[in-house]
């Protein structure tokens, strides 16, 4: 079943796996229409979870995901968080921006968000005004994903 923690799923589709046919493309699309009740948002979380497991699992394994998923929309977020702490690769960076979303007072602009995410992160790590051993070199791959964050928007 796809994961977080399975690299393959943040890459490119496994090339060992076979395309989906239309058939299974269809079925999972009818699977995740009528077991969505009609909620867009129910049904646009089930089909995030499809094309991530689409990348690493068999057509099967996917379809049998789907149903597997919650009706409802608690549920749904309920399964993305559980697979956010299983990602503890990304968690500090996902703790960032849960901070900024759950005390912003005004529209955090897209710059400010790319900026204040990468100093917070380091700013945790920070133990008595010192980096630690493990600290230092993380803040060279936070600096990293600021600078592909700061290209994509072109900052």
């Amino acid at each position: 079943m796809a994961t977080v923690d399975n690299p393959k799923v943040w890459g490119s589709r496994d090339p060992e796996l076979p395309l989906p046919t239309d058939d299974e493309l269809e079925e999972i699309r009818e699977t995740i229409a009528s077991s969505s009740g009609g909620n867009f948002l129910v049904a646009k979380e089930k089909a995030e979870f499809a094309s991530g497991s689409l990348l690493v699992d068999p057509q099967s394994a996917t379809i049998a995901l789907v149903k597997d998923l919650p009706n409802n929309i608690t549920g749904m977020y309920d399964e993305t968080l559980k697979m956010v702490q299983e990602d503890t690769e990304h968690l500090p960076f996902v703790k960032q921006l849960l901070q900024l979303a759950a005390f912003q007072k005004e529209l955090v602009k897209q710059e400010e968000l790319y900026t204040a995410i990468p100093i917070g992160m380091v700013r945790d790590r920070v133990s008595g005004g010192l980096l630690s051993k493990e600290g230092a070199g993380e803040s060279q791959e936070i600096d990293w994903k600021y600078k592909i964050l700061s290209r994509e928007t072109g900052s």
